[in-house]
């Protein structure tokens, strides 16, 4: 008799709270469109700029290029010249211009519809030979079938003093194969690795990125001193190369060390914060310096290393 009762007061309560339901409408308000500037400069490179519009979260439209904008790029606070629109590529540039070591430099980009926006960023100091050295060393483990590789990099770097440094490691898979069935050129292809890099030994904040082919840190535990850290890598590094009469093929590594600007730093951290998203994360706003719109304006220096060791 008590089950009969709790069931029938369950089901009045039910039959309650569904009689008390109730539709309300929010309104959300639209947003206002603006211009997405986005650009990564790196010294010793032309400026590439890339265009775009926002759109509301909700909306049905498409983020589409701007190519009709009117870009122009300053140098320490004197104008240097304009970007022109390549259709190609979808990015305004300018192949007369270079990027300097340790100039200050700002995009102004202004659209009849968007308005105008602007950023500025500075290129950090580029360090010298003395200051960075990398070493590879191949590592075999047997496990009674075949042996397993993999790579470690040491890196040693004598970080500035008095300043915040950021860097960024990259790294680079470099393939040149000739086929004389298919061209008579070589064909050179360079691309982001998509198998990782993991810091061995924390140094603080690192941040791994694009399947680990990034890793991004800043100085915060070594400021202003020398230290050595190392990069494990999951595979063999090491340059492989092949060849016959027809054909010819050669694969190797570089490891790229980017000096990157605070701007650089903190999008790539933002973005780090929203890169596995689920029911209990917090959103976040990823960092933008563009004035009047969205976007990142980011500068850098870089210097390569190459992995020349061949395998046996």
């Amino acid at each position: 008799m008590k089950n009969k009762i709790v069931f029938i007061l369950g089901i009045m309560t039910f039959t309650l709270l569904w009689a008390c339901e109730k539709d309300i409408e929010i309104e959300i308000k639209e947003t206002e469109e603006k211009m997405v500037l986005n650009s990564w400069l790196e010294a010793g490179e032309a400026p590439a700029v890339s265009l775009s519009n926002s759109i509301f979260i909700f909306s049905n439209k498409q983020s589409a290029e701007i190519e009709n904008a009117i870009v122009k790029m300053f140098e320490n606070g004197k104008e240097i010249g304009t970007l022109t629109y390549q259709t190609d590529a979808e990015l305004y540039t300018n192949e007369s211009i270079i990027i300097k070591d340790f100039h200050e430099y700002e995009i102004v980009a202004e659209h009849p519809e968007h308005g105008e926006v602007s950023a500025v960023d500075r290129v950090p100091e580029k360090y010298g030979n003395t200051d960075i050295k990398m070493n590879y060393k191949n590592n075999v483990e047997e496990n009674g079938v075949w042996p397993m590789y993999s790579g470690e990099i040491t890196f040693e770097i004598k970080d500035k003093p008095n300043q915040k440094n950021y860097y960024l490691f990259k790294h680079i898979t470099i393939t040149e194969e000739y086929n004389a069935d298919v061209s008579e050129d070589t064909v050179v292809r360079k691309s982001n690795a998509n198998y990782g890099l993991e810091i061995n030994g924390s140094q603080g904040k690192e941040v791994y990125m694009s399947g680990n082919s990034f890793i991004i840190l800043n100085d915060d535990i070594f400021d202003g001193k020398s230290t050595q850290f190392r990069i494990n890598s999951y595979n063999d590094l090491r340059m492989s190369e092949s060849s016959g009469p027809d054909y010819y093929y050669k694969e190797y590594h570089q490891i790229e060390m980017h000096q990157i600007s605070e701007s650089l730093y903190r999008y790539f951290i933002s973005l780090d914060a929203n890169q596995y998203p689920d029911v209990f994360t917090e959103p976040s706003q990823v960092y933008s310096n563009i004035v009047n719109g969205y976007g990142i304006l980011g500068l850098s220096t870089k210097q390569v290393f190459t992995i020349d060791e061949k395998r046996e």
